[in-house]
């Protein structure tokens, strides 16, 4: 989990935000969960769950336009 999540982290951009970078720092440790628990189904999950690389980066821009809302 911790490759999985360290590869994903560095592929990700926070742009010098704190609150940015916390969520995405929260949403590329969920992405990697949820890849690693894959690897144990049925045990892991009672459903498949597909949580893709693009669902990653449509949540990052659903939080990056609700922080500038905010701002």
């Amino acid at each position: 989990m911790k490759k999985n999540f360290v590869r994903i982290y560095q592929q990700l951009e926070a742009s010098g935000n704190p609150l940015k970078a916390n969520f995405i720092f929260l949403l590329a440790f969920f992405h990697s969960l949820v890849q690693e628990r894959r690897n144990y189904i049925p045990q892991g999950w009672s459903k498949i769950y597909e949580f893709s690389y693009s669902d990653l980066k449509v949540s990052i821009e659903i939080i990056t336009n609700l922080i500038k809302e905010y701002e």
